[in-house]
């Protein structure tokens, strides 16, 4: 977004010219106490206005050298000059000519806060993720989650922080069920909003952009007992959004939307653990085609994620590949309430035999936000 700018109309004196000064002089002093030139009604204003002075110079109204004097001598001459014990006129005299000055004022930082909680039930076909003795299980997850974002000056740019503390339970997994508490900070950079359309709102609006985060969690027995342990990540992504995939625009009228758009987005980034045998750099891609339909705010997606990580303290080397095909349908009744259900298979192939498996998971999921 362009910054905003503040322009005022500021009033600043204008030096008189000095054939402005003369001209003042002939008008308030000269004229009634010389006689006037021969052929004065032949003549153009300026040589009138050179006759007086000439004119004043003879009858020592003005010193005897003024023509020959340089120009800031005779401003000095014309306003140190006094007839009859007053300055002349243009001493008191100022014009005000107006300037247009463009100036860029600060604008202090927005911060937005929101508070979100999420329930979620999962069921896996593969919870406990073995290549070989699968177990299906369900799992109850709620989370809670504290951000704040701020707005850097006059930019869209924002920094944002989060807090979220979340709980998994298993129903047969028991010794997998963990509490989970996650910090992240996230430098985020949106580029100018391209329109194909035309329209030009935030439906019809496609967005690029990049962000830098950190974070770090630690993982531990429920009731936040012992920790089984904990990692940070920095990572870079980008992402492009609300790509018009057709023409085709649904929405009342002043909020039009893409009824059919794309949404892609990649990442890097490299994991650092406290078993080290998890430490890892990874790279992902994801896509999904988003379908608005004729009821309003619901939206079906269906993509893919696709990501790759190699694994650095694994004996013999470990390099994975997962593919995450992904079903999804969600619904914003309003500001504050959203819920989604969606379906994902997930096939990871590994160098090491031992970490390669699949399954199919479903999440019915729901969301309570509330904004400050």
């Amino acid at each position: 977004m362009v910054p905003e700018v503040v322009t005022e109309e500021v009033a600043e004196p204008e030096e008189v010219p000095l054939p402005q000064m003369e001209a003042e002089f002939v008008e308030t002093q000269v004229e009634g106490k010389v006689p006037p030139p021969a052929g004065i009604f032949e003549m153009s204003p300026e040589a009138v206005q050179s006759a007086y002075i000439a004119q004043a110079v003879h009858a020592k109204l003005l010193p005897d050298d003024y023509l020959t004097m340089s120009i800031p001598a005779k401003r000095g001459a014309l306003v140190d000059r006094e007839i009859k014990g007053e300055r002349t006129r243009f001493l008191r005299k100022t014009r005000t000519i107006y300037v247009s000055k463009t100036e860029t004022v600060a604008e202090p930082t927005k911060v937005a806060v929101s508070l979100s909680a999420t329930s979620s039930f999962d069921w896996q076909s593969n919870a406990n993720q073995s290549p070989d003795d699968p177990i299906e299980d369900s799992i109850a997850n709620n989370s809670a989650l504290l951000e704040a974002v701020f707005r850097i000056g006059k930019t869209e740019d924002t920094f944002s922080t989060v807090i979220a503390p979340s709980a998994a339970r298993y129903s047969k997994l028991d010794g997998d069920s963990s509490d989970l508490l996650s910090g992240t900070l996230t430098y985020t950079h949106p580029f100018s909003p391209r329109y194909v359309s035309q329209y030009k709102t935030d439906g019809t609006a496609t967005i690029d952009r990049i962000a830098l985060t950190f974070n770090a969690f630690g993982a531990f027995d429920p009731g936040f007992g012992t920790q089984k342990v904990q990692a940070s990540t920095p990572g870079i992504g980008w992402s492009r959004k609300n790509i018009p995939i057709g023409s085709l625009v649904c929405g009342e009228k002043g909020a039009e939307n893409y009824c059919y758009f794309l949404n892609v987005s990649a990442g890097l980034g490299n994991s650092w653990s406290s078993k080290s045998s998890q430490d890892r750099f990874f790279g992902t891609f994801g896509f999904t085609v988003n379908w608005r339909t004729p009821i309003k705010k619901l939206v079906l997606a269906a993509g893919a994620n696709l990501s790759a990580a190699s694994y650095r303290n694994v004996v013999g080397g470990r390099e994975d590949f997962i593919v995450n095909p992904v079903l999804r349908a969600s619904w914003t009744p309003n500001d504050y309430v959203s819920f989604s259900a969606g379906a994902q298979y997930t096939d990871q192939t590994s160098s090491l035999s031992t970490a390669a498996w699949d399954g199919f998971q479903m999440t019915p999921k729901a969301n309570l936000q509330v904004k400050f």
